[in-house]
């Protein structure tokens, strides 16, 4: 039986940069997605803001009456 070493480190390094390049769009991919969720939270966060102040802004409303 003959092994050729040649191959195995072949097959090895090219698993090795496959995992490597995996793991590289992998975090780039997760990093995307966080930022999509942050700027949906910041626009939640504006939308209750201007509902608080349309809230406020009728109950001085409704008091003056």
């Amino acid at each position: 039986m003959h092994v050729d070493v040649d191959k195995i480190w072949a097959a090895a390094t090219s698993a090795v940069m496959g995992g490597v390049v995996w793991l590289i769009r992998r975090v780039i991919t997760n990093e995307r997605q966080i930022a999509l969720l942050e700027q949906s939270l910041r626009s939640r966060d504006d939308d209750i803001k201007e509902i608080k102040q349309d809230i406020k802004h009728l109950l001085e409303r409704r008091n003056k009456d």
